[in-house]
């Protein structure tokens, strides 16, 4: 099984200052790694089929709306599904946001990985790197303590890697971007997006608020 995770928005809450309203953790799962490896070399021929530099990489940011549909249309040729969480920050306080911002991942990934039906035995999960090393390092051990918990048997590895190396993780900030869009209904764009990949979503969660949950180690 292979799992890439990435998001889109920004975990700030000063939105009047620019910060995004929503902020969406997307979790792709591959339980078919040759699923995987066949949509990953998919994706990678796009930027020749558009004549793009070497180095493109397919940033939901970056693309026009049409680029966005053609890339989405294509990823879901492949077997995989979608999980994700959308935090509404505009509905949430200040004190829950700065908890929020300090725990965000380990939330969102908690809350869609450690389910009874989650079977994560050797499987791989790569997160874009991001943050300063003692940030990735409380992840991993996070990671060590409440999901790829070494006294349940579970193997499973956690990897950071820039995301211009591997396209899986670039579909899941194509996902994410196409998430929080929906959630945007100002935008003239906000649905199309996920009407593509709606057949591949298995568990999308929306929270106004985070405290009231379960303590994050």
């Amino acid at each position: 099984m292979q799992i890439f995770i990435d998001e889109s928005g920004d975990p700030g809450f000063l939105i009047e200052g620019g910060s995004s309203r929503f902020f969406v953790v997307a979790v792709i799962i591959f339980e078919d790694d040759t699923q995987a490896s066949q949509a990953r070399l998919a994706l990678e021929d796009l930027g020749r089929r558009w004549s793009k530099p070497k180095k493109f990489e397919l940033k939901f940011s970056k693309l026009s709306e049409s680029e966005r549909v053609e890339a989405l249309h294509l990823a879901t040729k492949f077997s995989f599904k979608i999980r994700a969480v959308i935090f509404d920050k505009v509905r949430m306080n200040e004190l829950q946001l700065q908890h929020f911002k300090k725990n965000y991942y380990q939330y969102a990934i908690r809350s869609l990985l450690d389910r009874p039906d989650s079977h994560l035995t050797h499987s791989t999960m790569k997160i874009d790197t991001f943050g300063e090393d003692a940030y990735r390092q409380r992840l991993v051990d996070y990671f060590a303590e409440h999901v790829c918990n070494p006294d349940d048997h579970t193997k499973c590895q956690l990897v950071f890697q820039d995301s211009k190396y591997d396209a899986l993780i670039q579909l899941a900030d194509l996902v994410a971007g196409a998430l929080r869009k929906s959630f945007e209904i100002t935008q003239d764009d906000s649905q199309i997006y996920r009407e593509v990949i709606a057949d591949h979503e298995e568990d999308i969660k929306v929270f106004h608020s985070v405290l009231h949950t379960r303590k994050l180690g």
